[in-house]
C-alpha cells in the first residue's frame, strides 16, 4: 500500500470512528451545516488585487471595445447566467435590454462591477416599445383587416390632427418621463437608445408630416436629457442611421451603434457599416453588433463568411472589426443577449472571451 493510500485509509478509519461516537439520536435530528466555497478574492488576496488592478488598467489603455447587451428579465438570481457579476472581468460595458425590471439584487451587482472592475453599465431605450405602448392605448375596435390595412387606415386618420394633437406624443413623454430618471435614481453610467427612423422619401406627405412631428419630438426630449446629463453616457443605436434628420445627436453620441446582428452574411455586415460612410454621421464611433447563439433559435448567432462558410457569427464580426478601414474607426464590438453564452459547452462565456481575444490578444484575456 503506498504512502498516499495509508493517508486515505488512516483519514476514513478516523472519519467513521468520530461518527461512531455520535448517538442513534443524533442521527435522528440532522442540523444543517452552513456550506461556503471559498471565492478567488478569498483564497488569494492579493493575487486577486494585483488582477484587478490590471483589469482597471486596462480599461485606460487604447483598445478596441467589447459590449455585451444583457436580457436581466429574469425575476430573481436563480443561476449565474443572470449575475452580472459572473459576466467576462474584460467585458468593457454592459447594457441592461429591461431597464423596468430591475430588481433590488440586480441594482447591488451593477453596482460591484461598477467600482471593482470599472464595467460600465448602461441601459438600453427602444422606440418600438414606445410605439408599442401607443398602439395599446388606441380604442380596440373589431377589426377584419389585415395588418397592412388597418396601419394605413390607422395614418390616414390621423392625419386630419395637427401634431399638438397626436396622442402619440404625449404617450411618448410620458414613457421617456418614466424611464429617463432612472439614469441617475440607480447610478447607471449612462443609456442608449435604439431608433430606427421611417424613410421619409417612401411614404406620403400627410404621413410623412406626421412621422417628422413625432421624430422631432423624440429627439427634442433626448437632447434636453443630453445637456442636463454631461457626465453621463449617451448612445444611439439604429440600423437606419442615414434616416435621422437631425444629425447632431450623433455628434453628441459617444459611440454609434450599428444594429447588423441579424445581418445572414459578412458581407451584408461590411455593406450595413459602410452605407453609413455620409455627411451627417460620424464614423469615428462606430460598434458593430452581433448576436449571441441561442438553443431557441438555431438561426441566430451564426453567419455566412466570405467563403460560404456557416460560422460564429460573434467571432466572424470580431475578426471584420478587427481589420482596419480607410474612412472609419470601428470602436468595437457589440454582442446582443450575451448572457445566452454563459451556457457555452467549453467554458462560461467561452463565445465572449474568444472575441474578446480576437480583438485584443493580451495575457488578460
Amino acid at each position: 500500500m503506498t504512502i498516499r493510500s495509508n493517508k486515505i485509509f488512516t483519514a476514513v478509519v478516523a472519519m467513521l470512528a468520530i461518527l461512531g461516537s455520535v448517538s442513534c439520536s443524533k442521527w435522528t435530528e440532522p442540523e444543517s451545516m452552513p456550506l461556503h466555497s471559498p471565492s478567488l478574492e478569498e483564497m488569494y488576496p492579493e493575487e486577486y488585487a494585483d488582477y484587478i488592478a490590471s483589469i482597471r488598467a486596462y480599461r485606460q489603455t487604447d483598445h478596441q471595445m467589447v459590449w455585451g447587451w444583457f436580457d436581466n428579465s429574469a425575476s430573481s438570481a436563480t443561476g449565474q447566467s443572470v449575475r452580472l457579476t459572473a459576466i467576462p472581468d474584460s467585458l468593457d460595458a454592459v447594457v441592461l435590454m429591461y431597464p423596468e425590471l430591475l430588481d433590488s439584487w440586480e441594482v447591488e451587482e451593477m453596482h460591484a462591477i461598477q467600482q471593482e472592475r470599472a464595467v460600465k453599465v448602461m441601459y438600453t431605450i427602444r422606440y418600438s416599445d414606445i410605439v408599442a405602448e401607443y398602439e395599446a392605448s388606441l380604442p380596440q375596435e373589431d377589426d377584419t383587416t389585415d395588418d397592412s390595412e388597418a396601419e394605413v387606415t390607422e395614418t390616414m386618420d390621423e392625419t386630419d390632427a395637427s401634431p399638438a394633437e397626436d396622442g402619440f406624443i404625449a404617450v411618448m413623454d410620458a414613457y421617456l418621463d418614466r424611464v429617463l430618471p432612472l439614469c441617475e435614481k440607480y447610478a447607471f453610467d449612462g443609456i442608449t437608445v435604439w431608433y430606427d427612423p421611417v424613410d421619409y422619401t417612401h411614404i406620403e406627405e400627410s404621413a410623412s408630416r406626421i412621422e417628422a412631428a413625432r421624430h422631432t419630438a423624440f429627439l427634442t426630449k433626448l437632447n434636453e436629457w443630453i445637456a442636463a446629463n454631461p457626465e453621463k453616457m449617451f448612445v444611439m443605436e439604429s440600423s437606419r442611421m442615414q434616416y435621422i434628420m437631425d444629425s447632431s445627436i450623433l455628434e453628441a453620441s459617444d459611440y454609434i451603434v450599428v444594429h447588423t446582428e441579424l445581418e445572414t452574411n459578412i458581407i451584408g455586415v461590411s455593406m450595413a457599416v459602410n452605407n453609413l460612410l455620409v455627411e451627417g454621421i460620424p464614423s469615428d464611433r462606430f460598434i458593430v453588433l452581433s448576436h449571441m447563439t441561442s438553443s431557441s433559435d438555431p438561426r441566430l448567432g451564426y453567419i455566412t463568411d466570405t467563403d460560404g462558410n456557416s460560422v460564429n457569427a460573434t467571432w466572424e464580426i470580431a475578426w471584420w472589426v478587427s481589420e482596419p478601414a480607410e474612412g472609419m474607426t470601428k470602436a468595437g464590438l457589440g454582442i446582443y443577449a450575451i448572457n445566452s453564452d454563459y451556457w457555452s459547452s467549453e467554458v462560461d462565456y467561452y463565445i465572449t472571451k474568444k472575441a474578446i481575444s480576437i480583438l485584443n490578444p493580451s495575457p488578460i484575456n
